[in-house]
């Protein structure tokens, strides 16, 4: 079933489809399910969950390493894991600060130019921009291991 829940509500939501059996029957698609989430719904109720996303924990890319390490030592290793929107607001504010430096500007009309056509190497992956309406970057599909999500192939999917 492709579940479009997000946050509590998924997580309320899987831990019901658990409770009723379904996980015997069906599998769950989350556009929106991370790591953060699956802790929530508890790691018998997650078996039987499937991710896609750009960005989960696991990723074995060196940025990834670098971030999770760096996040660790500052809050600590019982701290909450990363949320593939708080990792795409660490993206997003390394790719403004890297098109910033190139045009030597915090001009946004410079800036944005340059973001358009950059690349850039992040916790995710390579990220490719051509132009305004084109992206290339990796997705992945990941399966659920407890509360955490696990690969399901060697690396991203590609468009």
């Amino acid at each position: 079933m492709l579940s479009t829940f997000v946050g509590a509500d998924a997580a309320a939501f899987e831990r019901r489809c658990h409770a009723m059996g379904l996980r015997d029957r069906t599998v769950s698609l989350g556009p929106a399910m991370d790591e953060a989430t699956l802790e929530r719904i508890g790691s018998a109720a997650a078996e039987g969950i499937h991710g896609v996303s750009g960005y989960f924990q696991h990723l074995q890319t060196e940025r990834n390493g670098t971030l999770l390490e760096r996040y660790r030592q500052r809050f600590g290793r019982w701290a909450p894991p990363l949320s593939s929107l708080s990792e795409s607001m660490f993206e997003a504010i390394h790719v403004w600060a890297a098109a910033a430096r190139k045009v030597r500007s915090t001009d946004p009309v410079a800036v944005a130019d340059e973001i358009r056509r950059g690349r850039y190497d992040l916790p995710r992956g390579t990220l490719d921009l051509h132009g305004e309406h084109h992206v290339d970057q990796p997705l992945y599909l990941a399966e659920a291991r407890g509360t955490t999500f696990g690969s399901m192939g060697d690396g991203p999917a590609h468009p």
